[in-house]
């Protein structure tokens, strides 16, 4: 009985040290207008809550990204990015002007990522319930350990094109159509996000 006790006691300076942790990291980036605007309610709300906090999240976004044709990471660039809606005259400047002499230019539309944090499996489970009921087909539990556990939870409205390379480039006319595609695909992003927020602070 002892020993559970401290088992306990240890999972619950666990889940407050993290919580401390992830509210400073949070206040930083509020600071730093570095937290999606459509996030930020949402964000505040959960961390206003006893047994959860928020790490790391993306709203969802629209971009065009540097690669090189090895397709590293490390050496990826955004050339634009977004997190709303996104007008034809405010993106394909960017595509027009971009060197493409051996680099790609991809254009994305992605989904959002939230990672919510709480202290118990009980309370974890609250999370997965609320992603089911919002209809949210991606997420589940990363980290299980008593007084962290981490759930990840993904969007699926998702796009990926390549629009220049070397001499090729994605004609007007395409590429309108392919961004009327990706602005509805956010806007279906941020209704499913809308729908989880209302289901969790249900169960919360």
């Amino acid at each position: 009985m002892e020993k559970k006790e401290k088992l306990k006691d240890k999972a619950s300076i666990r889940f407050k040290m993290l919580k401390r942790k992830y509210a400073e990291m949070l206040n930083n980036a509020l600071k730093e207008s570095k937290v999606d605007k459509q996030l930020i309610p949402f964000l505040k709300k959960v961390n206003s809550l006893d047994k959860f906090f928020t790490a790391s999240s993306c709203a969802g976004r629209i971009i065009l990204l540097e690669t090189t044709t090895s397709e590293s990471k490390k050496e990826s660039k955004f050339i634009f990015k977004k997190h709303g809606k996104v007008s034809f005259e405010e993106i394909f400047p960017k595509i027009r002007d971009f060197d493409a002499k051996d680099k790609y230019l991809w254009f994305k539309q992605e989904p959002f990522i939230l990672h919510i944090g709480t202290d118990t499996l009980e309370n974890a489970k609250k999370i997965i319930t609320a992603m089911h009921k919002a209809g949210i087909k991606r997420g589940g539990i990363m980290v299980a350990q008593e007084g962290k556990y981490i759930i990840e939870l993904l969007g699926t409205q998702s796009l990926s094109l390549l629009v220049k390379y070397k001499d090729f480039q994605i004609c007007e006319n395409c590429f309108r159509k392919q961004l009327q595609i990706a602005n509805k695909k956010l806007e279906r992003n941020y209704r499913r996000l809308k729908l989880f927020e209302k289901e969790f602070l249900k169960v919360s």
